[in-house]
């Protein structure tokens, strides 16, 4: 009799599988990896902006200074313009997520177009600082005269060699020539009398004759004043202002003019890379000029040094555009993947979680500029 052996569906205890536990949705590789990108960002713009608190606080007047001369209505307006492609990003991202290709192209159009809106207005604020410029040339000055009596008095420069300006240039001096090397000074007020020292000839002696009505000898001695009475300036001067293509050989600058300050002026040595156009302005209204820009015409030939508001004007310059540099840099990289997932949804082709990754980079990206407006701009 055979005995037939059932399997009663026994299993060794070692074998039985361990039961399924659900534990939600894992979390999607690509949000982790947007997410540990942007940690180093973080990390990346901390470390710059730290640098930029520091700078700041170790000289706290120049950098106020100099963010004086900055565009806060551009920069306004680049901020509104971010915070509105914030919201324009969510909704491409909510578009997305309901299936919406029409809505995703939408949408994402408006948030390139902001991009390429804000990049814009940024290049605009560097064509301005590339086109203002510090100069320091020299010009015609004035030469002040207090003394009474007599209608009309004489001024000549003099070299130390001994040669004397004839209006066009130095020359030994000639009886023949006298009248060409005089400028007349006249009356400006009670006792004063005034005259314009020509460019090339500033920064030389200013000697002065008394000869009311007539030519004075180039040898008679007793005419001349003594020089304790005369004020004449150097003739250099520090021009602060916007350049504009001008005529080969001259520089036409709309800005501000002061005389160039002495050490003493500035308690130490004068550094024309720290001078900020209102410092200009306010030694042109100290000189007695107008607080008002004028327009000035420079000979090349006199300038001996010019400085284009640029990264090497200063460190705050060297700052603001470090840090707008990179900040641009960061929305133009935004821009291509904005630009893909267009492209794609304009085929039909969604892609919901990659839009929900390329909005966080955005959201970032307008998050610096949050912290960039007021430091760099505001404060």
């Amino acid at each position: 009799m055979s005995q037939t052996i059932r399997d009663h569906g026994y299993v060794p205890e070692a074998q039985v599988p361990e039961p399924l536990i659900a534990r939600g949705d894992p979390t999607p590789p690509g949000k982790i990896g947007i997410w540990l990108f942007l940690a180093s960002e973080i990390m990346f713009f901390v470390a710059i902006l730290g640098t930029y608190v520091i700078l700041r606080a170790g000289s706290p007047d120049l950098f106020a200074r100099h963010s004086a001369a900055l565009s806060k209505t551009l920069a306004g307006i680049n901020t509104v313009v971010l915070l509105f492609s914030s919201f324009t990003m969510a909704r491409a991202v909510d578009a997305a997520r309901k299936n919406d290709s029409r809505g995703v192209t939408k949408f994402l159009a408006l948030t390139i177009l902001c991009a390429l809106t804000f990049l814009g207005i940024k290049t605009r604020e560097y064509m301005d600082k590339a086109a203002h410029h510090t100069i320091v040339a020299r010009g015609d000055d004035t030469v002040r005269v207090a003394y009474v009596g007599g209608d009309q008095i004489y001024a000549v420069m003099r070299r130390n060699d001994g040669q004397f300006f004839n209006g066009s240039a130095f020359e030994g001096r000639s009886a023949d020539h006298w009248s060409s090397y005089l400028i007349p000074l006249r009356p400006q007020a009670a006792g004063v009398f005034a005259g314009t020292i020509p460019a090339a000839a500033a920064g030389n002696r200013v000697v002065v004759y008394d000869q009311a009505g007539s030519t004075p000898s180039a040898d008679d001695k007793s005419l001349r004043l003594p020089d304790g009475a005369v004020t004449a300036g150097s003739g250099v001067f520090v021009y602060d202002g916007h350049v504009r293509q001008s005529d080969p050989g001259q520089i036409t600058l709309r800005g501000y003019r002061m005389p160039m300050p002495t050490a003493a002026d500035y308690h130490g040595t004068f550094d024309i890379h720290l001078v900020s156009e209102d410092d200009v302005r306010a030694g042109a209204i100290k000189a007695g000029q107008s607080g008002d820009e004028q327009e000035y015409t420079i000979p090349a030939a006199l300038v001996s040094t010019d400085i284009a508001y640029g990264p090497f004007k200063n460190i705050f310059y060297a700052c603001y555009f470090t840090l707008t540099g990179i900040h641009g840099l960061h929305v133009l990289a935004g821009i291509i993947p904005l630009l893909i997932l267009a492209v794609q949804a304009r085929r039909g082709k969604l892609f919901p979680a990659h839009t929900e990754y390329v909005a966080l980079y955005w959201y970032f990206v307008d998050l610096v500029w949050i912290f960039l407006f007021p430091l760099l701009y505001l404060i």
